[in-house]
């Protein structure tokens, strides 16, 4: 029974990956389903425009004039949806692509029973087939998905088309179902299979060796990319620098100095958040980027809980005295609106920590404020 528990879990639920696997390429997964998204709204939109033009002068679409007028105003809802929502959030994404999901199936359905009583509802055996692969879910949601689609379908043919045609298109849509399904299976295990391959390479590619945090190039590319995405939403950004670092690696020499930068990069994966942009731009620099966060004061509580972990465990070997660092701190988007001005200022507020002392923390303070 737990094999058979195992195995459904395994291929209904994670398309064939493990938990772990399945939820780290859970970033990558929405992106693609955010652009296909997208496309696909803009895709059935002009779809029904053109279907719905064609019915002014054939005749044969006069019955489905107003239900395409209905389709044509609803992918101009799903336009208005796609970017007031905020599509980052995985659940709402989900959400969002099943509501489109909901309205391509209901105008097969309906076009195919209603619009066209006498005919096969083709359009609807091949979006059968289409819909599904437009994007990524978990096999279990997207089979129920469609058994419920076909299941309205099934109600539209009894109700609206001739018993023979009705009979002959529910089978139809039936064995399609499943075989849809089965199809599913397939190309979702294949698809997390590439997107876990790719989560793979680049996080090999973006982790930097020593501390396992992000890379420069890295960091930069994910701030870049949360400012494109949330131009409104706060966030700030720290930029830190241990002290006498040169000092350290003369004296001690350079294997030392890479341990303290790998206690350091403990220290700051284990005093941030997990969704926080954490990343060393070379040398004994460092870069941390706190998204969706405006209250300066919880910054402050990160920052003297990293200053406390950094005297529990970063030290030089003959005196056992703490390696202290100095900090910078911007906020976003009140100092800033891009990459290269908001890390500016946070390297200016860096620099006004070393100026003052070492060992503390500064926020940016306008020029414009200090005259």
């Amino acid at each position: 029974m737990k094999k058979l528990w195992d195995w459904v879990k395994d291929v209904w639920v994670y398309s064939g990956l493990s938990k772990e696997n399945y939820e780290n390429i859970q970033q990558s997964v929405a992106h693609k389903n955010a652009r296909l998204l997208k496309n696909a709204i803009r895709s059935f939109e002009v779809l029904a425009g053109v279907l719905l033009i064609a019915a002014f002068f054939f005749s044969q679409l006069n019955a489905s004039k107003s239900f395409l007028i209905l389709t044509f105003i609803s992918m101009m809802g799903m336009e208005i949806i796609v970017h007031v929502f905020d599509l980052n959030n995985f659940k709402t994404l989900r959400r969002v692509c099943y509501v489109f999901l909901s309205t391509a199936y209901l105008f097969a359905a309906i076009s195919g029973t209603v619009g066209s009583p006498k005919q096969s509802a083709i359009l609807y055996f091949i979006l059968l087939f289409v819909g599904p692969l437009l994007f990524i879910d978990k096999p279990y949601r997207m089979a129920l998905f469609l058994c419920i689609m076909t299941v309205i379908f099934r109600s539209f043919a009894l109700h609206y088309k001739e018993p023979e045609i009705a009979n002959f298109d529910v089978s139809n849509a039936i064995c399609y179902t499943i075989l849809a399904i089965l199809l599913y299976l397939l190309t979702s295990r294949t698809k997390a299979d590439e997107h876990w391959l790719r989560w793979e390479i680049a996080k090999q590619r973006d982790t930097d060796e020593l501390t396992k945090l992000l890379t420069k190039n890295a960091v930069e590319r994910k701030i870049k990319q949360y400012m494109e995405l949330t131009p409104s939403k706060p966030a700030m950004m720290l930029v830190i620098d241990l002290d006498n670092f040169k000092h350290i690696n003369d004296t001690f020499g350079h294997a030392y100095g890479d341990a303290v930068l790998r206690l350091m990069g403990e220290c700051i994966r284990s005093n941030f958040r997990e969704d926080d942009y954490k990343g060393r731009f070379g040398g004994d620099e460092f870069v941390v980027f706190l998204p969706g966060i405006d209250d300066k004061q919880q910054v402050v509580t990160y920052v003297n809980n990293l200053v406390e972990m950094m005297k529990a465990h970063v030290r030089t070997p003959e005196s056992a005295n703490p390696v202290h660092g100095s900090i910078g701190i911007a906020l976003y988007p009140k100092h800033a609106s891009t990459y290269e001005e908001l890390f500016k200022k946070a390297d200016e507020a860096l620099y006004a920590s070393k100026e003052r002392g070492k060992d503390r923390y500064t926020f940016y303070i306008s020029k414009e404020v200090l005259k």
